[in-house]
């Protein structure tokens, strides 16, 4: 299905690098001008990624793996496996050692199977921040190595 005028009007703004330059387009992608003039992509916005050929919010999984009372928190991050193809691994932090059985099952019923993760680490302590936020690049790096945060 094709989206109607008013999304494609609500997903176009304002051109920002140069008056009368025209259309731009919100894609989610984050982007800089470097001191070479050059625009540089730097990331996105959400936590789109492609898996196998296709598109996953890994926000939405982490929402799956929230559902279940017992997970305090999830982070969903997409790693190379030993193939160089990548893979989506989480953490939680949970005090329950069933919930994994549990939510493989929730995860079975509600997402596609590419976006089920290849391995989960259950924890129960997360890696902060001096602001108390999760240290989400020490628990990506962790499960990087294949070890708990």
């Amino acid at each position: 299905m094709l989206p109607g005028p008013k999304q494609r009007r609500e997903s176009r703004g304002k051109s920002w690098w140069r008056a009368g330059a025209g259309q731009s387009y919100r894609t989610g992608d984050l982007a800089r001008f470097g001191k070479d003039g050059l625009l540089h992509l730097i990331g996105r916005q959400d936590q789109v990624v492609k898996l196998r050929g296709n598109r996953f919010d890994l926000g939405e999984l982490e929402a799956v793996l929230k559902s279940d009372p017992a997970v305090r928190e999830a982070l969903a991050f997409a790693l190379p496996d030993p193939r160089g193809e990548l893979e989506v691994r989480v953490a939680l932090l949970t005090e329950d050692p069933e919930v994994e059985e549990r939510l493989r099952r929730v995860m079975m019923e509600r997402l596609p199977s590419y976006a089920r993760p290849a391995r989960i680490a259950l924890l129960t302590e997360l890696p902060r921040l001096a602001t108390g936020k999760v240290d989400r690049q020490k628990v990506k790096a962790a499960l990087a190595e294949g070890q708990s945060a």
